[in-house]
């Protein structure tokens, strides 16, 4: 692991050990002092392909940390799962959206 890497995962368990929600690429990018953030993505996507975290990449702040016991199994579940419900709300919002332009345009 890379010291980038290290600066990454130490920064998603800092935050996750105070509670704190994921960060976006944007906010790693500010905190371990990197300046592109295709470079977090790189290494972002070599952390996830080595098993310590998971990344939703269209999901904003997707980034789990991979506890490798049961109960952060659990955790990291419970995070998919509740970033896959604000997906479908965003979805249906935007279906909402356009039942009611629909509406208004046959009127």
């Amino acid at each position: 692991m890379t010291d980038r890497q290290q600066a990454i995962l130490r920064y998603l368990i800092r935050l996750r050990t105070h509670g704190e929600p994921p960060p976006t690429i944007r906010e790693i990018a500010e905190e371990c002092d990197i300046s592109s953030t295709s470079v977090v993505v790189y290494n972002v996507e070599a952390l996830q392909k080595a098993g310590f975290v998971q990344w939703h990449r269209f999901v904003s702040r997707g980034i789990i940390v991979v506890d490798k016991t049961p109960a952060g199994d659990l955790v990291a579940e419970n995070a998919e799962l509740t970033r896959k419900l604000r997906v479908a709300q965003i979805q249906i919002s935007a279906l909402r959206k356009q039942v009611a332009q629909l509406r208004e345009a046959a009127r």
